[in-house]
């Protein structure tokens, strides 16, 4: 995601870890099509977390043995070294 915080353009980064990728795409994509399915969105191509709320999604993961990684904030104007800034 990227958006505006304290005045500096930032993007966040989170991930989920798990074994066995095809398994963890597999649920995604049953619960997002279980979510489009029962819920009313607009028309339109959309990322995930433009439809959901991001933490909301992931709790419904954790059941499955996915782990979830929170998010780090990074200014868009920060060096590209590697740190992560908060």
């Amino acid at each position: 995601m990227q958006g505006v915080a304290d005045g500096q353009d930032t993007r966040l980064a989170s991930a989920i870890t798990g074994r066995n990728e095809g398994y963890a795409t597999g649920i995604v994509a049953a619960e997002v099509a279980e979510l489009l399915y029962t819920s009313p969105y607009p028309a339109g191509v959309f990322h995930i977390e433009q439809l959901f709320e991001p933490a909301d999604f992931i709790a419904k993961m954790e059941p499955y043995g996915l782990r979830f990684i929170p998010s780090m904030a990074v200014h868009n104007d920060a060096p590209n070294t590697g740190v992560r800034h908060h």
